[in-house]
């Protein structure tokens, strides 16, 4: 066997042995579920359930947008960075405790919402209040894997998806046929229970919590919380655009069967987003260690972006060529007028996954987060006043158009910015 050969096997036995095949199958098999655990749902809901639904569901994801004021994203980053492992532990039980109690204030202001703000769709309030414990299970479940994901545990971590997912899928696929929208809320809370006692165990977090010895200097905690509210800022001005379209549709069209075609024709082209951010899970602890190394860095990054273009492009093509035929397979003829906006949705999933996703979570690996941040301020600004102008002119199709052109200007921001970052580092090195 050749040099080059012996290598590449090399190369391909460390990735498998880091646990990448683990995390990408995972992904993979997740998102298939996640995508057949919607397809059950719309058959079991009737249409105007499933808008109702989807409509209670997307303002509860507002108030995730500022789960634990981004402070997952702080112990990612300081969690992977090269320090002593008695610090990562101080960092990881701060990091428990500040978003518990940021989540808690989210949970209390859910139900505050249902009390004294007026919902566009009727029916949808008593299903907001049910959901008002999702934002302190969802941290904590999120912060268990994170926690693994720090540690390099991909294999664990992998299991603990699949574990919330499956339970996920059977849970709220039978309380959906049984129960109708209360029981689909009621599985997504048993799925987190279950994952959540699995991962305790995966990250043995009697020893997090049991650390007392020391705590976090003013430093420490300034700097990660600093870093945490940069990220969450950039990561919600980045995701509102995902959920303000279904938000302003049920504002000025007021019809949840719309509603319920245009959360349809999201379906894939969100799903799809596991490719590069099942790239991005595995790779994120690798580039923060190397954050400075310019050319690993640049190695890294041109194999990264001619996969992710390679991959993604063929996947959109596809998508926009057999989308009636999908349509009518997955839906039935009745969400036939969700056409248009998957098409242009499918195109959008193209310039997300393979430039903005990966541009700004590398800028984030190389703790620019202020980048990411001014991208996020000028997109969502774009995101509100593209939505409220399309969306009254073209009804579902301008919210997807209007999302293909924030992207647009995300990517003609954020990608010449980490290509800047990346050369200055050349400088330094």
């Amino acid at each position: 066997m050749s040099s080059k050969k012996q290598e590449l096997m090399s190369k391909i036995r460390w990735i498998i042995d880091k646990g990448a095949v683990h995390i990408l199958g995972t992904n993979v098999v997740n998102k298939v579920l996640s995508f057949f655990t919607n397809i059950f749902i719309v058959r079991f809901l009737t249409k105007s359930e499933y808008g109702i639904f989807g409509y209670a569901n997307n303002i509860i994801s507002f108030f995730l947008l500022v789960s634990g004021l981004g402070m997952l994203s702080g112990v990612l980053q300081y969690g992977s960075e090269n320090r002593s492992e008695e610090e990562k532990k101080l960092y990881f039980k701060y990091g428990m405790n500040f978003g518990l109690i940021i989540n808690g204030i989210l949970a209390l202001l859910v139900f505050l919402y249902v009390k004294w703000v007026p919902v566009a769709i009727g029916g949808t309030p008593k299903y907001i209040l049910l959901m008002c414990l999702v934002p302190l299970l969802d941290y904590v479940f999120n912060y268990l894997c994170t926690i693994l994901r720090c540690r390099k545990e991909n294999k664990k971590y992998a299991l603990m998806l699949n574990i919330n997912t499956v339970t996920y899928f059977v849970s709220s696929c039978a309380g959906a046929f049984l129960f109708g929208i209360s029981g689909v809320i009621i599985g997504r809370y048993i799925a987190y229970m279950i994952s959540i006692v699995q991962g305790v165990i995966f990250c043995n977090y009697k020893e997090i919590i049991s650390y007392k010895s020391e705590q976090l200097n003013v430093k420490q905690k300034v700097g990660i919380i600093k870093y945490s509210i940069i990220c969450c800022m950039s990561n919600a001005l980045s995701q509102i655009l995902y959920l303000l379209d279904v938000y302003l549709i049920g504002v000025y069209i007021q019809d949840s069967q719309v509603i319920a075609s245009y959360k349809a024709a999201t379906l894939i082209p969100s799903a799809l987003t596991f490719i590069p951010l099942g790239i991005i899970t595995f790779i994120y602890p690798y580039f923060a260690e190397n954050n400075l190394n310019y050319n690993w860095l640049k190695e890294k990054m041109i194999v990264l972006f001619k996969v992710l273009a390679a991959v993604n492009g063929a996947i959109s093509l596809g998508l926009i060529i057999l989308a009636p035929w999908i349509i009518k397979l997955l839906w039935g003829a009745e969400y036939m007028d969700s056409l248009a906006s998957f098409r242009i949705l499918a195109f959008n999933y193209f310039l997300s996954g393979t430039f903005r996703i990966p541009a700004g979570n590398i800028l984030a690996m190389l703790k620019n987060v202020k980048v990411n941040l001014i991208v996020s301020v000028l997109a969502g600004t774009a995101n509100i006043f593209l939505d409220i102008f399309l969306i009254q002119r073209m009804g579902s199709e301008g919210a997807a158009l209007a999302t293909v052109l924030v992207v647009m200007i995300s990517v003609v921001i954020s990608m010449p910015a980490l290509l800047y970052k990346v050369k200055s580092l050349k400088k330094e090195n």
